[in-house]
């Protein structure tokens, strides 16, 4: 499969079964934003090209209860979630808004984004990614 192929196949899998999430992570420095991306599913071959395409490892989870297949899972984090981003918005439909939203962040800042109160910021982020 070719990089473009490749590219189409990861935007329309991601558009319907991949997750962007705005986060909010404490530690001894205060609160900080981070995005995550990420698909999980029972197909690993699907998430390869993912991995092949964009970097990054698939891995294995432990299987849900009430099932004993394995659960693969892809994801990328702040600013390499970003770069995924960067590839796929313009290809998107469902997920797009919220892609684009997800692309406003600065990390350079901390996850701040020139906005000192780091919980305004994901309210505003959010609104954007819900499209409201």
């Amino acid at each position: 499969m070719d990089d473009t192929v490749s590219l189409n196949y990861c935007a329309g899998y991601f558009d319907g079964e991949g997750t962007i999430t705005l986060m909010t992570q404490t530690n001894k420095y205060g609160k900080t934003l981070y995005l995550r991306i990420a698909l999980t599913t029972g197909d690993r071959e699907s998430l390869s090209v993912f991995s092949r395409l964009f970097g990054g490892p698939v891995t294995v989870e432990s299987p849900r209860p009430f099932s004993k297949r394995p659960i693969f899972a892809w994801r990328k984090n702040g600013p390499k979630a970003q770069e995924v981003l960067k590839r796929l918005a313009p290809l998107l439909i469902a997920k797009k808004s919220k892609a684009e939203a997800a692309l406003t962040l600065d990390f350079k800042r901390k996850g701040r984004a020139g906005i000192s109160n780091v919980e305004d910021l994901r309210r505003q982020v959010v609104r954007r990614m819900a499209g409201y």
